[in-house]
């Protein structure tokens, strides 16, 4: 194999080595936006859990955008952010999955029409 010959076989290799780990990454980027959104509704929003107390003055942290009383132990909380660790520990609040929920009430509302 001339000098030209191998030249021309190591850049190849090395273009396909490079197309190969923008793929995984493009992947990998696409995987984390879905678990991503496993605590978001379609608005963007993220949800949180109150596990000791109801949304009060003082009780989670600042800048709520919108909470439900209905769910979760004592009602879920949304923020245009994701809240840090010391936020979920200090409040005592943990991420409320949504999409795990709308299956559920889906469930619940069929075992209702069937009479369960």
């Amino acid at each position: 194999m001339t000098q030209e010959q191998q030249k021309m076989l190591d850049d190849a290799y090395h273009n396909r080595l490079i197309e190969t780990e923008k793929e995984e990454l493009e992947e990998l980027k696409i995987q984390q936006q879905s678990e991503q959104g496993q605590n978001n509704y379609d608005d963007g929003l993220y949800w949180y859990e109150m596990r000791q107390r109801p949304v009060s003055l003082g009780c989670q942290p600042k800048g709520f955008v919108e909470f439900d009383d209905d769910k979760g132990q004592y009602g879920i909380v949304a923020y245009d952010r994701e809240l840090t660790d010391k936020e979920l520990n200090d409040f005592e609040i943990k991420e409320w999955n949504l999409k795990q929920d709308k299956e559920k009430e889906k469930e619940h509302i069929q075992k209702l029409e069937m009479g369960i």
